[in-house]
């Protein structure tokens, strides 16, 4: 994981107040490779593919429905949908979205 946020320490700040609020959710795993650092439940449902100098990270998540808001980019995967978000700061509109993948990333597998 470091070697995705070298040079990006602000970036790394970012993603470590993410990292601390998936925690709260339960049991889930981190899986880094050279081009993200993924979030896992029972499969991947939140990563981070983007670290900016500036501090922002940019992240994905999976839900099966489409979340409508202009802070999204989201396409379509046949059964469900990815959405991507580029922040510098968790907010509570951030954590329900994050929160809804990773209770439905547990749930679908059950």
């Amino acid at each position: 994981m470091a070697r995705f946020f070298k040079d990006r320490p602000a970036a790394h700040v970012t993603f470590e107040e993410l990292r601390r609020e998936a925690a709260t959710w339960g049991p889930c795993e981190l899986a880094a490779t050279p081009s993200r650092v993924a979030f896992l439940a029972r499969t991947r449902f939140l990563w981070c593919h983007g670290a900016h100098a500036d501090g922002t990270i940019t992240v994905g998540f999976l839900l099966p429905y489409p979340v409508e808001s202009p802070r999204l980019r989201k396409g379509d995967l046949g059964s469900r949908w990815s959405h991507h978000v580029k922040f510098a700061a968790l907010d509570d509109e951030l954590r329900a979205w994050f929160r809804a993948a990773y209770e439905w990333d547990r749930k679908k597998q059950e």
